[in-house]
């Protein structure tokens, strides 16, 4: 079995290349669960947060706010509860088409076995994620926090018992592009550390075309450059 997931940093809004949340949609149509974590940034935070939840409903996945010395933990945290939820609703409908009742609903000594069960299931599915580091001008500080948030995430796959491969993806890219691939799948923290260095602040925020990068990614594995 294997989990694809997007998972979103940004500080701010999108500015630029249409509708995230409806980008966030497509992928879920297409097995890819979309989770954003927003970088708390002074007068901004209820706009950003509310576009933050947007995307993630739409996406099928989980969503936070932090401030920026909890990003780590709270992408990794935000990784594995939606690894979590969306394997629980997959045996959640499994045990409702069997036993006419959802999980919830089962007395708790016969539900037990099936929460570990997802526990177990978590733990030994494969899992495929894309970093989508948003690189505009009001992440220019927090991009060294990002880099180090990104290392752990991958370091913190190591405990798992299946594999897992993170890629990153900047937006915006290099030279007016609106996105940039910055480091294809890897399980190599070392690899990806060498990668990070080309997360550089340019430019704007177009979320809603790193979404669509990512999408086609992970769906068809072709590298997006300079877009």
């Amino acid at each position: 079995m294997e989990m694809k997931q997007i998972l979103l940093i940004t500080d701010g809004r999108s500015n630029v290349g249409g509708d995230p949340a409806r980008a966030a949609a497509y992928a879920a149509q297409n097995g890819i669960t979309v989770n954003a974590v927003g970088i708390i940034d002074g007068d901004n935070d209820v706009l950003s947060s509310d576009e933050i939840k947007a995307i993630a409903l739409a996406g099928n996945g989980t969503w936070q706010m932090v401030p920026l010395d909890m990003l780590s933990a709270t992408m990794c945290t935000v990784t594995y509860r939606s690894m979590h939820n969306t394997l629980e609703n997959i045996v959640n409908a499994q045990v409702k088409k069997i036993v006419g009742s959802d999980m919830l609903d089962i007395e708790p000594a016969m539900r037990l076995p099936l929460v570990r069960y997802v526990d177990t299931l978590a733990d030994e599915t494969l899992l495929r994620c894309v970093i989508l580091v948003d690189c505009s001008n009001s992440m220019a500080v927090k991009l060294k926090t990002a880099r180090a948030a990104i290392l752990d995430l991958l370091a913190s796959f190591k405990a798992r018992r299946a594999g897992s491969n993170l890629a990153v993806i900047a937006f915006p890219g290099q030279s007016g592009s609106h996105y940039q691939m910055i480091c294809p799948f890897t399980d190599d923290v070392e690899l990806l550390k060498g990668y990070l260095n080309e997360l550089k602040h340019r430019g704007n925020t177009p979320t809603a075309h790193a979404i669509n990068a990512a999408i086609s990614y992970i769906l068809n594995d072709e590298q997006p450059l300079f877009v």
